[in-house]
């Protein structure tokens, strides 16, 4: 496997020679200042769309770290804390609390904390119901935090907590049985202050679930590379000494805690070893636009935050931030405008050669990304489409836009 990518890495390098003599060839027939501008642009988003895809993946397939996966351990295994925000979750709340006690983990080590957010419905009683329960009790705790919104109870709770690992899963999310050994397992790795699980919808529409799987492919590739730009709120973990409090104005914990590792030195692994089932998902395209048109702002919200720290950040990590910073606010402008270029040339040169050229190197390169392309154009074509708009949009009403944790949640 090697060899090959080998080989097609020296074609690659070829072709981009011959490519570069061609530009020689344009600049003599085009203006210079003109083809000079039309290259970065080019290459800019080239780097943004495809570039970084392809030097992130090559370099999982050829400098995968190895990692310790043994479970069984000489040393004590760490307490461990689960807390789980609550609000009107009745309609979930029995298969969240059965899912977690079922968890493989010794049960003198384990502690789980259901902090509600002051339930209307029949949350409270359900789980009430649990802590009567003679095996679930030793295990299941319920506080009651004094203010709505998921950052005030996840704050309310880490108060709370004194373990040495805290877990943070949504309650509908779906853990399978070996999660806690796999978070324990990592995080007893010096480095790792931060392990996010591999995540899916279930009974998603079919461009939720393609979604969840390039970002769960992307995260992976990140995390081998360095570090993933961020974990998923369904379920993650971190060291107690990590944060002791969410600051208030934090939308998305789970992209804030992963930018925070970073900033105080540790590294943040997502792992495919255990998963986590999500059980609300858009079920419809309206439902899909707006969840991601929220989750879009908290994630402009946190980049921004977290511009100036990283300039002086560590190499690996500046290549994934400022990538994906510059593809979410620069990359859909500088793109339309490049498309529009693009169309004007393609309907005004005489050649033709500049824009069939470009059509040629961007076809040629989604290729090399996707050798199959061709399965589900029309599906990827849509979502790439529909987050542009998405980012089109977030970017124009970011001033505007205002957003707390407390919401209408998906049904």
């Amino acid at each position: 496997m090697s060899l090959i990518i080998y080989f097609c890495l020296q074609l690659y390098v070829n072709y981009l020679y011959k490519l570069l003599r061609v530009l020689l060839f344009f600049m003599l027939a085009f203006d210079f200042e003109f083809l000079t501008l039309y290259t970065l642009l080019f290459l800019f988003c080239w780097w943004l769309y495809f570039g970084y895809l392809i030097f992130i993946f090559i370099h999982t397939s050829l400098f995968t770290e190895q990692q310790k996966q043994s479970l069984l351990q000489e040393k004590p295994f760490p307490t461990i804390t689960i807390i789980i925000p609550t609000f009107n979750e009745e309609l979930i709340i029995k298969d969240k609390i059965e899912n977690t006690i079922a968890l493989d983990y010794p049960i003198d080590k384990l502690r789980i904390l259901f902090c509600d957010g002051g339930s209307t419905d029949n949350t409270q009683k359900i789980i009430h119901f649990y802590t009567k329960n003679t095996e679930a009790r030793k295990k299941i705790d319920l506080i009651h935090s004094p203010d709505k919104g998921k950052i005030p109870q996840l704050n309310y709770a880490i108060s709370h907590a004194s373990s040495d690992i805290i877990v943070i899963s949504d309650a509908d999310a779906l853990l399978s049985p070996n999660a806690l050994y796999v978070i324990q397992e990592n995080l007893s790795q010096e480095k790792i202050g931060l392990i996010g699980l591999s995540s899916e919808p279930r009974n998603a529409i079919k461009e939720e679930a393609y979604f969840w799987n390039q970002q769960n492919r992307l995260r992976l590739a990140e995390s081998h590379f360095y570090s993933p730009l961020y974990v998923i709120a369904t379920c993650y973990a971190f060291r107690k000494d990590l944060i002791q409090q969410f600051p208030k104005d934090v939308i998305a914990d789970d992209i804030y805690i992963s930018f925070y590792a970073i900033k105080k030195g540790y590294k943040t692994r997502y792992t495919p070893e255990a998963t986590v089932t999500e059980l609300r998902s858009p079920t419809k395209t309206t439902e899909l636009v707006k969840h991601k048109i929220r989750k879009t702002n908290a994630f402009l919200h946190e980049l921004f935050r977290y511009f100036t720290p990283f300039l002086h950040a560590k190499s690996r990590w500046q290549i994934i931030f400022f990538t994906r910073f510059f593809r979410a606010t620069l990359g859909p402008i500088l793109s339309l405008i490049f498309v529009l270029i693009f169309v004007y040339l393609l309907f005004t040169s005489l050649t033709k050669l500049l824009p069939l050229l470009t059509f040629g190197i961007l076809s040629l390169t989604y290729l090399l990304i996707r050798p199959d392309a061709l399965r589900g154009f029309w599906l990827k074509l849509k979502m790439f489409l529909l987050i542009h708009v998405i980012l089109y949009y977030c970017l124009i009403t970011y001033l505007f836009y205002r957003q707390t944790t407390v919401y209408k949640r998906i049904r």
